[in-house]
């Protein structure tokens, strides 16, 4: 089964793409955990994916489509896959549209005021593999400033500051 799940930053499609993943055994390929890796393996491509994330900025669709194809050609996503936020725009649509189809899309919509909302308090683990995402008033780790799943350090993204969250969603409603 192939799905793909949208919406704007913060609306919950990291959580929502697990729980599927979870019920369906089906493989989630997420834009934003594969330029994360790419960061912190410090490639080429990692480090001018940060300057473009940490501004606030997109990372170019030639960049993603092109990172989005090779990955679906991996052979543990030839059974089915949950597309975590991909494709963001039309043309990101139209090119994934000449290789790959959906068997389901879905929407997450949610108003400015509740994303900004849980983006400004969001916390992600920085533990190797886990990457588990908490918020400080809804999902609280119960080990304070340590994820509850690995003991991994939570953190603030960078990009998850009011100039950059703005930004980000002018250009996602754009």
């Amino acid at each position: 089964m192939n799905i793909i799940i949208l919406g704007p930053q913060g609306s919950g499609k990291g959580t929502q793409a697990a729980l599927i993943s979870e019920h369906f055994k089906t493989p989630i390929l997420a834009t934003g955990d594969i330029f994360r890796a790419e960061i912190a393996s410090k490639t080429k491509l990692g480090k001018e994916v940060k300057e473009l994330i940490q501004g606030g900025f997109m990372v170019p669709d030639a960049i993603t489509n092109s990172i989005i194809k090779n990955n679906l050609r991996k052979a543990k996503f030839r059974r089915g896959v949950i597309l975590d936020g991909y494709p963001r725009n039309v043309a990101q649509a139209r090119f994934l549209n000449q290789y790959w189809h959906p068997d389901h899309v879905i929407f997450l919509n949610t108003s400015r005021a509740v994303l900004i909302k849980r983006l400004k308090d969001r916390l992600v683990c920085v533990g190797p593999k886990c990457r588990l995402i908490f918020h400080k008033k809804y999902k609280p780790s119960q080990l304070k400033e340590l994820c509850d799943a690995c003991g991994g350090k939570l953190q603030k993204r960078k990009d998850d500051n009011p100039k950059s969250i703005r930004e980000r969603l002018k250009i996602y409603e754009h």
